[in-house]
């Protein structure tokens, strides 16, 4: 038996970015379009306190509800549960 045979699948994830100047100002249209009052804004600590997470912070206004700066490519089962903790205590989901 070939590997193709025993291992198959099909896969389908539509996706929007928004990228390139002025993209961050984008966000709250964004949002309101998929019905998100809340955002939790997800980032590591090398970026939490750069400019461009600041004007994303600005930009969001009140809608932002908490910085989650523990992110690392591909990230354990414990930093996304500590994530999801923030999260669900903040209750930064749609609304």
């Amino acid at each position: 038996m070939s590997y193709k045979d025993r291992f198959t699948f099909n896969f389908h994830l539509p996706t929007k970015i928004v990228f390139g100047a002025g993209a961050l100002q984008e966000t709250v249209k964004e949002m309101d379009y998929l019905g998100i009052r809340q955002a939790l804004v997800v980032t590591d600590v090398t970026l939490k306190d750069s400019a461009m997470v600041q004007s994303l912070l600005d930009t969001l206004g009140e809608r932002y509800v908490a910085l989650f700066p523990e992110a690392i490519p591909d990230s354990s089962l414990q930093v996304v549960g500590r994530g999801a903790r923030v999260f669900r205590e903040k209750r930064a989901w749609k609304k």
